[in-house]
């Protein structure tokens, strides 16, 4: 979830309703400053089937892939970066066992916030949990949108969509997970990054 993409109203307003929108933008920050950074390695997991999520995780730098594993196979479904939650909110909500795996791909600061914390300050500050539950809504539209594109498109087509609408994946994602992502071989990716460019 990109704060602060979704929390910051980029239309012109007035000068009271930019203040409102800041107002939870400050709040955010302070709550983050408050809690330490964390730097974890590549290749660090970060969550697995076993865990029970039980903090709010922000990654504040690098890249962090989330995937599942079938028949010892592994199939990449969400990749984070900078300025994003990656909680496993079915995990957090519900208290149960995520279904997930989260991987560091590069080296990533991270910062971990204990669930009664943060459901603490949201309580507080209602502008925050109204912003957080926007932005919340806006991830979830984001991901529904990519899942049906991955469910209704051929691997060219969305390789096609994502140079367009995820090219700092393409960038900074070894090709190999981008390929899982796509379900398809590296050399199918490689042959259609031939055709593309």
């Amino acid at each position: 979830m990109h704060v602060n993409n979704t929390m910051e109203n980029p239309t012109n307003h007035s000068k009271a309703e930019k203040r409102n929108t800041s107002a939870p933008m400050e709040m955010w920050r302070a709550l983050l400053a408050t809690f330490p950074t964390k730097t974890l390695k590549k290749g660090s997991i970060i969550l697995n089937p076993q865990t029970v999520e039980s903090k709010v995780k922000y990654l504040v730098s690098g890249i962090v892939r989330e995937f599942y594993v079938t028949d010892k196979k592994e199939l990449n479904v969400d990749f984070y970066e900078a300025r994003e939650f990656i909680t496993d909110c079915v995990s957090l909500h519900n208290a149960i066992q995520s279904k997930k795996w989260q991987e560091c791909i590069t080296d990533v600061d991270i910062k971990m916030i204990p669930r009664a914390q943060f459901d603490l300050f949201l309580s507080k500050h209602e502008g925050v949990d109204a912003s957080f539950k926007a932005a919340f809504l806006t991830l979830l539209g984001q991901r529904e949108t990519r899942e049906f594109s991955r469910l209704t498109k051929g691997p060219e087509a969305l390789y096609q969509e994502l140079l367009e609408t995820k090219p700092s994946w393409i960038q900074n994602i070894p090709q190999y997970h981008i390929a899982s992502y796509l379900n398809i071989s590296p050399e199918t990716l490689s042959r259609i990054r031939r055709r593309i460019s």
